[in-house]
């Protein structure tokens, strides 16, 4: 299985759904869910959809990083996509933002 069709397959959306079920809830975060389960709903094992999340879901699954630092963090989503989906982590995810909390 390559990237690309990782990061566009149903397991790739159930998982960032089941990751973002986790985090303090938002309206961006509520919208995805939103998104990635209707479409699962609709289309089944059909369906195929890539975002940024579930890039990064890929990315972590295949590459297993041992560091990752993410700039501009607004809600956490992609840092904890990583944080959750990266199997080596000791638990901590440096963050840089300049957006209030």
């Amino acid at each position: 299985m390559t990237l690309a069709e990782a990061a566009t397959s149903c397991d790739a959306m159930e998982a960032v759904v089941e990751i973002l079920s986790k985090l303090t809830q938002s309206e961006m975060i509520e919208a995805q869910q939103i998104h990635f389960r209707s479409m699962l709903e609709r289309f089944g094992k059909f369906a195929r959809y890539a975002d940024l999340s579930t890039v990064l879901w890929a990315a972590a699954k295949f590459l297993e990083p041992r560091s990752y630092l993410e700039i501009g963090v607004r809600t956490g989503r992609t840092a904890a996509v990583v944080g959750a989906t990266a199997p080596s982590w000791p638990g901590r995810v440096p963050c840089s933002s300049r957006f209030p909390p």
